[in-house]
């Protein structure tokens, strides 16, 4: 299904609510309802699904909802599992068991075992072996636990999954017109992986690495070019707070424990200054040709060790004053 660069303003939209409606003192109280993020997110997504569904790409919204489906049911367990072997079991199920083949059961060669999620069953059952029999005090009294942080990481990216669908496609479009090397494939897969599902970009760009020659292969890849794919998806997931889930889950957390947190246009600010530079020094030192480069690629690493350590020093100050205040306060005849 060919689709047309408009396509692409819910997702755009759905990206500007979230940025801008907590900065906007009259839009604030009213965006901090999670049945406001989810209505949205509906409003934004539905005409998106049903469009894909009328113009013959029903499979492409069913992918859409199983993996939001698999992330949710991921980082919710992950949120409700309070650790030791409740969390042990949704690290095995993670690693060893199977989800829903999807594409078995598009091809219709999908036994029954292959329609049925056994990875998420194991990670539901642990979450919630966790919750009944877990220490409650623990849970709710020091831990503060509400359900509100997954409740509106589920209201949101139910709305990502669905609008990013033509970003998807669209990218699938034009992903030909970018050139096929190193660097050009880590800054676009790591841009287009910190705003989109990093799991279909890096198959997309996979897909183009494959066709470009270069020995050694890996996985019918130049091994170069596979490095840069994978490193720029995982990494570029970092640059924003719905890049990764679990980025915007922590944030939630941090939210409802009254916790000060950076707003999506501070946090993309916050990667700007100290992510993107670690970045930039690795791919000037392992992925450029010619000394001048490298040379760059040590001074950017110096200057970032540089700000890291009087990062550290002056940590160390505002605890050291900290605690010296406190003395001081506790002193009787003052």
């Amino acid at each position: 299904m060919a689709v047309a660069w408009w396509s692409m303003i819910p997702f755009v939209l759905l990206l500007g609510c979230i940025a801008v409606l907590p900065l906007i003192p009259a839009t604030e109280k009213f965006w901090d309802r999670n049945l406001v993020k989810l209505t949205v997110a509906l409003v934004l997504g539905v005409p998106i699904a049903v469009w894909f569904v009328i113009g013959g790409a029903g499979w492409t919204v069913s992918h859409a909802l199983v993996e939001y489906f698999q992330f949710i049911v991921l980082v919710g367990s992950l949120f409700v599992a309070s650790g030791g072997i409740f969390l042990a079991l949704i690290i095995i199920a993670v690693a060893f068991l199977p989800s829903i083949d999807m594409h078995a059961v598009e091809s219709g060669h999908a036994s029954v075992s292959q329609y049925i999620p056994w990875r998420e069953f194991v990670m539901i059952a642990a979450a919630l072996a966790s919750f009944l029999i877990g220490d409650r005090g623990a849970r709710f009294n020091l831990n503060r636990f509400t359900w509100t942080p997954i409740l509106e990481v589920g209201a949101l990216f139910i709305g990502i999954f669905v609008t990013m669908m033509p970003a998807l496609a669209y990218l699938g479009q034009v992903a030909h017109r970018i050139p096929l090397k190193e660097i050009s494939l880590f800054v676009f897969t790591g841009g287009l992986s910190s705003v989109l599902d990093n799991a279909p970009t890096y198959a997309t760009f996979f897909e183009m690495a494959s066709q470009v020659p270069g020995e050694p292969r890996v996985a019918g890849v130049a091994e170069a070019l596979l490095i840069a794919v994978s490193l720029g998806a995982v990494m570029g997931g970092a640059i924003t707070y719905i890049g990764n889930g679990p980025n915007f889950m922590v944030k939630s957390i941090a939210d409802s424990a009254n916790v000060d947190m950076p707003s999506f246009g501070g946090y993309v600010g916050w990667s700007m200054i100290h992510l993107v530079p670690i970045l930039a020094s690795m791919v000037l030192l392992f992925m450029t040709e010619g000394v001048w480069w490298k040379l760059l690629g040590v001074l950017v690493t110096l200057l970032v060790l540089g700000r890291a350590g009087l990062n550290v020093r002056e940590s160390r100050l505002v605890a050291k004053k900290g605690s010296g205040s406190t003395g001081r306060a506790s002193e009787p005849g003052e």
